[in-house]
């Protein structure tokens, strides 16, 4: 785990071209994983997503200088992690370097909790999994209404 841990760098997400391509690529990846898009923007969609950064931090993963992925933290105390190729020893290197750096925000009854949690997509089966096998408790499962056809 620490010769993991010592090969990851974290790099904090700045509007650059170079940088907005590299996390527009991540996105491409995620296939039926996103949560927060059912079609994928477009690269000008995403974009201006970056400039506007709308996280309270966020930032590239590295591992031996090849980008593996991007983690952020919201003002909800919510923790993103998108790993190109989970793994265990990946997540569980990221949520130990997040949790070092930043304290939750303190909680706002009903709108913020006092932790920080992983917001995962059900169709990430392996996010899931390593989530669970790294002792995560499972916190509530969400749908979504826009999707919702009354009859």
């Amino acid at each position: 785990m620490k010769k993991l841990a010592s090969s990851l760098t974290f790099s904090c997400v700045e509007p650059e071209p170079i940088t907005v391509r590299a996390l527009y690529e991540l996105l491409k990846n995620r296939g039926t994983s996103a949560i927060s898009h059912l079609h994928l923007p477009s690269y000008e969609q995403h974009e201006a997503f970056v400039k506007n950064h709308p996280y309270r931090a966020w930032y590239l993963i590295r591992q031996n200088l090849e980008i593996v992925g991007s983690t952020y933290l919201t003002s909800d105390n919510v923790l993103g992690i998108f790993l190109k190729e989970p793994s265990t020893a990946l997540v569980k290197s990221t949520l130990e370097w997040v949790t070092e750096k930043y304290a939750p925000l303190p909680e706002l009854k009903s709108l913020r909790p006092s932790y920080f949690y992983v917001n995962v997509s059900g169709e990430n089966k392996e996010m899931i999994q390593i989530l669970e096998s790294i002792g995560l408790p499972l916190l509530q499962h969400s749908y979504r209404l826009d999707q919702y056809n009354q009859e």
